[in-house]
């Protein structure tokens, strides 16, 4: 395209008449129209007084071809750029799978506990000997699902010692699950406190027996949302690679201290629950330390984590 032409396609873009453009530049509509008729050409300071009003160079307006270039510049600015595919990593499916055993083992193993202790409300009136044999037994068989599952947790960490890359069909189907699993499970735990309620209130209130099978009935239902909770926390983490374990927030000094007052913590828990109830029969309520045992081991693990972090 010539000077002409260009300056006509300019024009028109901003949507003005010849007299319009020669008023803004102090010219006459017959310079205008010898400039688009190539007739005449404008000195040097005109022109930079037409590229700053089109908003161009100078090469394009005199010797450039502007609709071409304008189009072209449109067609770079309109083109969605191409996502990086996303390569999963080799193997990724046995990650997946032991996260999947790991969340379901963690997730079992604090439903055994705290169905144990309901248990104990159900048979404690009736043999205080059997509810505490299998509050025992529960335990031991929580703990030992504790130990494999992570000795293969850490077996599993070696052989990833950088997280995988899931293909992004999958990450997505899960994420979008999570929030109603999440969102289930407390409401599982919320309208159980209400049944409890209701039923406490209702009730007959010299009843031990019919409180303590309430009782039972609400932590059965808070077991399940906790193991439906913590499937859901760690299978997110195995997805996404977010780290929820305040024991792998902290450097080996601080799993040292952690493991040795959590250790502490929960056998004084278990202490004081078997002393409880062999010299003062407070089974049904001694049941309590574990819970507490637990929150202040959660509190404690999230100071040690704080005070020696692990270095990135």
């Amino acid at each position: 395209m010539s000077f002409g032409n260009n300056v006509v396609y300019y024009r028109k873009k901003l949507k003005i008449t010849q007299e319009a453009l020669a008023d803004m530049l102090y010219v006459s509509r017959q310079t205008v129209s010898r400039w688009e008729t190539d007739s005449t050409f404008p000195d040097v300071d005109m022109l930079i007084r037409l590229c700053e009003l089109f908003d161009t160079d100078m090469d394009t307006l005199v010797r450039g071809d502007a609709e071409s270039m304008d189009k072209s510049s449109e067609r770079e600015e309109n083109t969605v750029p191409e996502q990086e595919e996303v390569i999963p990593t080799p193997g990724y499916e046995r990650h997946e799978a032991e996260t999947s055993r790991f969340a379901i083992s963690i997730a079992l193993g604090t439903v055994l506990i705290i169905f144990g202790v309901a248990l104990l409300l159900f048979t404690g009136l009736i043999s205080e000997l059997l509810g505490v044999t299998l509050l025992l037994l529960f335990i031991t068989a929580a703990v030992a699902i504790y130990i494999v599952s992570g000795l293969r947790h850490s077996a599993m960490k070696s052989e990833f010692p950088s997280h995988p890359v899931y293909p992004k069909e999958t990450v997505d189907s899960f994420l979008k699950k999570t929030p109603f699993l999440y969102a289930g499970a407390i409401s599982l735990i919320l309208l159980g406190v209400i049944a409890m309620i209701l039923a406490l209130s209702l009730g007959p209130n010299t009843d031990d027996l019919y409180g303590s099978v309430v009782m039972g009935i609400f932590l059965t239902i808070v077991a399940l949302a906790v193991g439906a909770l913590i499937y859901t926390r760690i299978r997110h983490s195995g997805y996404t690679g977010e780290d929820d374990d305040e024991n792998e927030r902290m450097n080996d000094k601080g799993k040292r201290i952690n493991e040795v007052i959590s250790s502490a913590i929960m056998s004084l828990a278990t202490t004081l629950f078997l002393l409880g109830g062999f010299l003062y029969g407070l089974w049904h309520p001694g049941w309590i330390v574990f819970p507490i045992g637990g929150c202040i081991s959660g509190i404690v693990a999230s100071i040690i984590s704080a005070v020696y972090p692990k270095e990135k």
